[in-house]
Parts: C-alpha cells; structure tokens; sequence
C-alpha cells in the first residue's frame, strides 16, 4: 500500500545542469556531444524553473489571501498592531 502524497512537503527550487568542461567533449563530432546535452537539459531546466515559479506565486497569492480572511477584523495589520 502507497503512503498518501503529503500536501506539505517541500517543493524545493529545481537545479540547473552541471555544465560540461571543455576537456569533456572527445572532439569526434558525437550526436548528440555532451554540450549538445547540456543545451538540452538547460532547455528543460529552464521550463521547469518557469513552471516552479509560476506555482510559488500562486502559492504566495493563495497564502496572503488565506491571512487577509482570517484576520479578525477581515484587515491586515502591522506586527505592532497598529
């Protein structure tokens, strides 16, 4: 039996690929070369960076609207109370 996917788990900040070192690359034309596969996986990385931060500011709207309607008052108020 599976565990049911926890809602708060930490949904952290993709990483980017490691970029090859010009030594790296063997010189014999390969198809795709390794900086080929780098391109490729930057491609990829920078779609899912897209996505990761379009679903931050979504959580970051939903959060301040959570604290607007459970203020008393239905206001947001300073930490001094004022």
């Amino acid at each position: 039996m599976s565990k049911p996917k926890d809602q708060t788990a930490p949904d952290p900040r993709p990483t980017p690929p490691v970029e090859p070192q010009l030594e790296d690359c063997c010189g014999n034309g390969c198809d795709p070369c390794v900086f080929d596969a780098y391109q490729m996986a930057m491609d990829r990385y920078r779609e899912a960076l897209a996505a990761w931060e379009a679903k931050q500011a979504t959580s970051a709207k939903r959060s301040s609207q959570t604290l607007v309607a459970s203020a008393p008052n239905g206001r947001l108020t300073k930490p001094d109370g004022k």
